[in-house]
């Protein structure tokens, strides 16, 4: 009966995500900074809001347009990078737990083990030309 509840018990803990799933989860707050006045920016095609502070999916990389009225218009990306020491903690576990190899999975393709980088991005726009360019 013990060795039931246990087995039950690993699965079940398998079943809902590995490490960095439990631990982390698959979002991550990146904070966008532009100072030009009456700028707007966008994420992945969609407004901020005045907000400066966004949740993003770790495992996608992600664009920034930043753009001001006379000033200019800018593009940057966030970029996904599988953060090593969590690739290295799901792999000891699913070398020494059986069928831990389900969370490493998991964490995988939810995207859990990644960083997103940066994770402070400063916009700086420049000023539109005025003459023309020769």
């Amino acid at each position: 009966m013990r060795r039931f509840i246990a087995l039950t018990l690993l699965l079940a803990l398998a079943a809902n995500g590995g490490c960095a799933t439990i631990l982390r989860g698959t979002k991550q707050p990146v904070r966008i900074e532009c100072p030009a006045p009456g700028a707007s920016i966008e994420v992945d095609g969609l407004p901020l809001d005045g907000k400066n502070a966004i949740e993003l999916e770790r495992g996608e990389g992600h664009v920034v347009i930043a753009s001001a009225p006379k000033i200019g218009r800018t593009r940057h990306t966030i970029e996904s990078e599988a953060n090593p020491k969590w690739v290295a903690i799901d792999v000891i576990i699913a070398v020494l737990v059986p069928l831990g190899s389900i969370g490493l999975v998991v964490d995988y393709l939810n995207g859990a083990l990644a960083d997103l980088a940066p994770d402070t991005l400063k916009v700086a726009l420049a000023p539109l030309s005025t003459s023309p360019k020769e």
